[in-house]
C-alpha cells in the first residue's frame, strides 16, 4: 500500500537532521486508490492535475499549523528555510508558499477543466485519484459535477471507470444518488450493446448488475442526504433499462443457438419487478410522475435532470426492452403493451412540442430501437463541444 507521510518539521534543525514525525497518511484503499496523479500523454491535462494536487489536495493533508504557515505569504522565508515536506507514493513534495487569497483554483472550474479534457483510458485513471483526493480535502462535489463525469465516461468510452469509483465510494464520494446518474450509467452500459451487439451483450449484464447492487447500496449510504432522489433502487426507468439488458441477453444467445434457460428465468423476473412497479402510475398523464418529472429536460430540477438527448436515449430503451420482453416471453410481458403505448406517446409528444428538438435524436431512438420515430423529422443541430451542455 502506498502512504503519504508528513516528513518535515517547523525547524530548520530538525528537518537538517533527518527528523520526521511519524504520523502515517494514507491514501490507499483496497482497491488500489493512490494519491499522486498518473502522467498521461496529454500535457494540458497533466498541468491541470499538477494545480489541483498541488494547491487543493496535498494542503488538507498536513496538520493545522503547518497549513497555516503554507498559507501565509509572510511565512514565505520561514517556509525556505524550515521546509514542510509530505511523501506520496515514495515522492517527496515540498510545499511553497501558496497565497490562500489569490492562489487557490476554483476547485469546481478546475474539475470541469480536467473533465473537458480527460479522453483515454490512461487519461481516466485519474478520475479515482481526483475524487478522492477532493473528499479527502472537504471539496463538495454537487450533482450536476457527478452526471458530468457519467457524461463524459459515456462520450470518452470510459464507462467502467464511474462504476469502479463508485464501488469505492467511502473513498470517492461517488454516490449514485439521483435519478439521472443513474438512469444514465444504466443507458450508457446498454449502448455497447446498441452499438456492439452480441460481442458487448456478456459485459454489459455483468456491469449492470454491478450498478443495481450499487443502487441498492447507494440508497442506504444517502438516506440523510438531502440533495438525493428516493427511491431510485425502485424506479421504473431504471428498471426498464434494466430489462432491456436482461432482453438483450436472452436475445444474443438464442440467436446464437445456445441454451438462454437461466437467462430467460432472469427476464421472466425482471418483468414481474416491471409490472408491479407501473401499477399505480397514471399511464394517460406520464409527466407528472415524480420520476418523469425529475428527468424531463423541461423539468426545474437543476443538476438532476436529462437533455434531450439523453431523454430520448432512455425512453427509447425503455420501449425496445418491453418491445423485446414481449416477443421473447409473450405470456409474462404483454401486460406491459399498455406501457410501451404510453411510453411511445410521451416521448413523441416531448419531441413534438421541444423547440430545442434536434435531428439527433431521431438517431437515436432508430439506433435503439430499430425504427424511424413518428415526431416530425428536423435537421440535426451543429454538436457541442464536450465543455458545453452534454447530451
Amino acid at each position: 500500500m502506498s502512504a503519504l507521510k508528513f516528513l518535515g518539521r517547523v525547524t530548520g534543525s530538525s528537518a537538517r537532521k533527518g527528523a520526521s514525525c511519524t504520523k502515517q497518511f494514507s491514501t490507499t484503499t483496497a482497491r488500489g486508490i493512490q494519491g499522486r496523479f498518473i502522467e498521461t500523454e496529454n500535457a494540458e491535462l497533466n498541468q491541470v492535475l499538477k494545480t489541483i494536487q498541488e494547491k487543493n489536495i496535498f494542503p488538507a493533508y498536513l496538520p493545522e499549523p503547518k497549513r497555516k504557515i503554507v498559507f501565509n505569504p509572510r511565512k514565505t522565508t520561514f517556509l525556505q528555510s524550515n521546509p514542510i515536506i509530505i511523501e506520496v507514493d515514495g515522492v517527496e513534495h515540498r510545499f511553497s508558499t501558496i497565497d490562500a487569497m489569490k492562489g487557490i483554483p476554483n476547485s469546481k472550474k478546475t474539475f470541469n477543466e480536467a473533465m473537458r479534457l480527460m479522453e483515454t483510458p490512461e487519461d481516466w485513471e485519474n478520475l479515482p485519484i481526483l475524487l478522492a483526493g477532493y473528499q479527502k480535502s472537504n471539496i463538495a462535489l454537487h450533482n450536476k459535477h457527478f452526471g458530468k463525469i457519467i457524461r463524459r465516461a459515456e462520450e470518452t468510452g470510459n464507462i467502467y471507470t464511474v462504476i469502479e469509483c463508485a464501488k469505492q465510494v467511502e473513498k470517492t464520494g461517488f454516490k449514485l444518488k439521483t435519478h439521472e446518474m443513474a438512469v444514465r450509467l444504466l443507458a450508457a452500459i446498454n449502448d455497447k450493446i446498441v452499438h456492439n451487439g452480441a460481442a458487448a451483450t456478456e459485459q454489459a449484464v455483468k456491469w449492470m448488475e454491478v450498478t443495481l447492487d450499487l443502487l441498492y447500496r447507494h440508497e442506504r449510504l444517502a438516506q440523510k442526504d438531502v440533495t438525493a432522489d428516493k427511491g431510485i433502487h425502485k424506479s421504473q426507468v431504471a428498471h426498464g433499462l434494466v430489462l432491456f439488458t436482461r432482453a438483450s441477453a436472452v436475445s444474443t444467445k438464442q440467436a446464437a443457438g445456445e441454451d438462454a434457460a437461466a437467462e430467460l428465468i432472469l427476464l421472466k423476473d425482471q418483468v414481474e419487478v416491471l409490472k408491479s412497479q407501473w401499477k399505480s402510475i397514471d399511464l394517460k398523464d406520464l409527466g407528472s410522475d415524480g420520476v418523469f418529472a425529475t428527468l424531463s429536460p423541461l423539468s426545474s430540477s437543476a443538476g438532476k435532470n436529462l437533455n434531450g438527448a439523453g431523454y430520448v436515449r432512455v425512453i427509447a430503451q425503455n420501449i425496445k426492452a418491453i418491445s423485446l420482453a414481449r416477443e421473447l416471453v409473450p405470456a409474462e410481458a404483454n401486460e406491459l403493451s399498455a406501457v410501451e403505448t404510453a411510453l411511445s406517446e410521451h416521448l413523441t409528444q416531448y419531441a413534438t412540442s421541444d423547440k430545442g428538438r434536434d435531428g439527433r435524436w431521431a438517431e437515436i431512438f432508430q439506433q435503439v430501437t430499430g425504427s424511424a420515430p413518428s415526431w416530425p423529422q428536423v435537421a440535426s443541430k451543429p454538436a457541442q463541444s464536450s465543455g458545453e451542455a452534454a447530451a
